[in-house]
C-alpha cells in the first residue's frame, strides 16, 4: 500500500465533533481511503528538509555551547583566587581561548585545587571552542541556503 498524506482535518466536522487527534486520525483514513486526500507524503529530501536538518543541528550545538558556557563560568567563580584574577580582565571569546591553552601548572596557591580547576576550565573551553566553530559552519551553511543565485537576483531585465 501506497503512503499517502492527508490534508489538514475538514473544519466543519472538527466544529461539530470538537478537536481530537483519535476524531482526525479516522477523519484522515477515511479522506484517504475514499480518494478525497491527494497529498503525497514527504519525500524527506530537498532544500526544506536539508534546512530542517542543519537548523536542528544548529539547535543542539546552541543549547550544549549554552550549558558548556554556563558550567565554565560556574567553574571560574569557584577557582582559585589566582587564577580567577589572572582571567578577571578578558572578554569572553579570549577567555575561552586562552583557557582552552592552560597547561598544568598555570596559576598559582593550592596546586591540587589549581591543577583540578585548570583541567576542568580547559576542557570546557575546548568545548565551547569546538561548538563555536561548528556553529559557525552551520550557519554558513543556513546562510548559504537563503542567498539567491545571481541569475535569481537579476530577474526583471535588469543588468548588473
Amino acid at each position: 500500500m501506497a503512503l499517502q498524506g492527508a490534508v489538514r482535518p475538514d473544519r466543519t466536522a472538527r466544529r461539530l465533533f470538537g478537536k481530537s487527534d483519535p476524531l482526525d486520525a479516522r477523519a484522515a483514513a477515511r479522506a484517504v481511503l475514499s480518494g478525497r486526500a491527494r497529498a503525497g507524503a514527504k519525500t524527506g529530501d530537498g532544500p526544506v528538509h536539508s534546512a530542517r536538518m542543519s537548523k536542528l543541528a544548529k539547535d543542539s550545538a546552541v543549547k550544549a555551547r549554552t550549558q558548556a558556557i554556563n558550567q565554565f563560568k560556574a567553574v571560574l567563580v569557584v577557582a582559585d583566587p589566582a587564577v580567577r584574577e589572572r582571567l578577571f580582565s578578558l572578554g569572553n571569546r579570549e577567555l575561552f581561548r586562552t583557557c582552552a591553552r592552560l597547561g598544568l601548572h598555570d596559576g598559582g596557591g593550592d596546586e591540587e585545587a589549581v591543577t583540578q580547576a585548570t583541567t576542568t576550565l580547559r576542557m570546557l573551553a575546548e568545548r565551547i571552542e569546538q561548538l563555536t566553530g561548528r556553529l559557525d559552519e552551520l550557519n554558513q551553511r543556513l546562510t548559504a541556503r537563503r542567498t539567491p543565485s545571481p541569475a535569481a537576483a537579476h530577474t526583471g531585465g535588469h543588468r548588473p
